[in-house]
């Protein structure tokens, strides 16, 4: 588990450190031409996926949704508590 979790970091934290600081274009531009193909497949086979989730949790955010799941989740804790998902298996 830890060699699993120790390549995804590997690969993933130079990535988000990439995006976080300079932008996805940055991601992007520093492929190299074959990279750069690769990455616009992905991210646009990708794109129209990820707006249909981000826009449902910006809309849930703006009319109050969010914080009322909270709530809920907050009031059956004792009765339903959350079950341990770190570590669960992709």
């Amino acid at each position: 588990e830890d060699a699993f979790k120790n390549s995804v970091e590997t690969i993933t934290g130079p990535i988000n450190t990439i995006i976080s600081k300079r932008g996805m274009k940055a991601l992007y531009e520093d492929f190299d031409a074959a990279g750069q193909e690769t990455f616009m497949k992905a991210y646009s086979a990708s794109f129209k996926p990820a707006m249909d989730i981000c826009y449902e949790i910006y809309e849930d955010v703006a009319c109050g949704n969010e914080i009322r799941s909270v709530v809920n989740a907050t009031n059956r804790f004792d009765r339903f508590p959350m079950g341990k998902i770190d570590q669960a298996r992709m």
